[in-house]
């Protein structure tokens, strides 16, 4: 009776013991930031996730105060590789964005980082309207997140410590990373530009982008990576602004495409060059025989 007693006790703690690693165990997903910002000013706030499992792929949705101003993002410490969707504001008080790796990720990362600015005084509130975790198991399971906001006091001063001000002092423009111009496995009548920028001031406020067909450059349109391009383009450039005003701006060429339409053009040319030789010979032997 009495070792069945102890067996018991030891089953119920046993039992708590691995509903408590169960529940701490898991993907989580929070904002970190300061805990007040003055009127007026930009500051930051981090999307992070912990996770003990193997991800690879995310979707957020995070809402805040529609008075806040979205003024950009970095992402230079991302743990993101390829973004499906870069940070937009579909509406007033909702950024959206999505991103994956090449490579499996466990532990403690950054999704990015998003940059406010205040507009008026009062408390604010930061959440997740969604903040999907996708398992590396091969089938893109969905794991269920814990999800963390943020609560900060806006304030009509500045408060020591926490002030972000020298965001405005930022002269330093975005880098671009990587950009690339690739033929489309799936549609070989379009090729894929894909690009990464970061700005570890201001952040990144707006990436253009144009290309070149033939002999002149299309206009300057505002797009995301990747993009689906002709597959006519053998020239591609992009633009990126922060939202200090500082730019940076990239071409790549694909040269073996340009050198396959030249040798197109020239002998199209030399097909036309000698048709009209051939012409004027035929044309020159036709009048000497009427001489004659």
């Amino acid at each position: 009776m009495t070792n069945n007693k102890y067996l018991a006790i030891f089953a119920a703690l046993a039992a708590v013991f691995l509903a408590g690693n169960v529940r701490a165990a898991g993907e989580q997903a929070y904002l970190s930031g300061f805990s007040r910002a003055a009127v007026g000013e930009e500051f930051r706030v981090k999307v992070l996730i912990d996770s003990d499992l193997d991800s690879n792929a995310y979707y957020f949705e995070i809402t805040y105060p529609p008075e806040l101003r979205l003024t950009g993002f970095d992402l230079s410490g991302s743990v993101v590789e390829v973004w499906q969707e870069q940070p937009s504001e579909i509406k007033p008080g909702l950024v959206r964005f999505a991103g994956g790796r090449t490579s499996p990720f466990r532990g403690r990362g950054e999704i990015l980082t998003l940059i406010f600015r205040s507009g008026q005084e009062g408390s604010i509130d930061l959440d997740f309207a969604a903040a999907d975790i996708f398992l590396a198991d091969g089938k893109g399971t969905k794991s269920e997140s814990q999800k963390t906001g943020l609560s900060m006091l806006v304030s009509g001063t500045a408060i020591a410590g926490d002030s972000t001000s020298s965001l405005y002092a930022d002269a330093t423009p975005p880098e671009i990373r990587t950009i690339t111009l690739t033929p489309d496995p799936f549609d070989g009548s379009q090729k894929i530009l894909g690009f990464l920028a970061v700005d570890g001031g201001s952040g990144v406020k707006e990436t253009l982008i144009r290309t070149k067909s033939w002999l002149f450059w299309d206009d300057w349109f505002s797009e995301q990576s990747p993009v689906a391009v002709p597959d006519s383009v053998w020239a591609a450039s992009l633009l990126v602004k922060d939202a200090n005003g500082n730019i940076s701006e990239k071409t790549i060429y694909d040269w073996k495409y340009f050198g396959f339409m030249l040798a197109k053009l020239l002998g199209m040319a030399a097909v036309i060059f000698m048709a009209v030789y051939v012409l004027k010979r035929t044309k020159t032997k036709r009048f000497q025989g009427m001489g004659s």
